[in-house]
């Protein structure tokens, strides 16, 4: 139920010593080098219907797919390329959020960052062209009366 008598000693220290401001200067100095390659990666590389929140600080951001596309349908197709992420339906209380989804920068390596988001864009853009293909299969068969 609580951490041990070491790990709280030796987090007791490092605040004592004053490593804990620098630690965080440090680690936000980071992160926001993160999430720069991450917003210059989608501006990059995502198509233009797909849209993204650019937070002032944080751990991640949320990006809204195009309309008809479902962000939890398409995370097996991510996870087939390698990629992952959360989907954003979970952080919506109005049970909206389907088209959402969450990038984390902060977990990530920074040198693996633009690696994802092309894996990313590369899934959208073939399920989006899957979704065209089914919209103009199901528009052929509707009688015209």
């Amino acid at each position: 139920l609580h951490t041990s008598a070491l790990i709280q000693a030796a987090v007791h220290r490092f605040c004592e010593r004053k490593l804990l401001d620098r630690h965080a200067t440090r680690v936000a100095t980071e992160y926001a080098r993160r999430r720069s390659l991450l917003l210059a990666a989608l501006r990059r590389r995502m198509p233009p219907e797909v849209t993204w929140t650019e937070p002032r600080g944080g751990f991640s951001l949320l990006v809204t797919l195009p309309s008809g596309m479902d962000a939890g349908a398409l995370l097996p197709q991510a996870i087939e390329r390698g990629v992952a992420f959360t989907p954003g339906a979970p952080f919506f209380v109005d049970g909206g959020g389907q088209r959402t989804l969450r990038l984390s920068f902060s977990s990530v390596a920074a040198g693996r960052i633009d690696e994802g988001i092309r894996r990313l864009a590369d899934t959208i853009k073939a399920a989006r062209t899957r979704l065209r293909g089914r919209e103009r299969v199901e528009r052929a068969v509707v009688p015209v009366v």
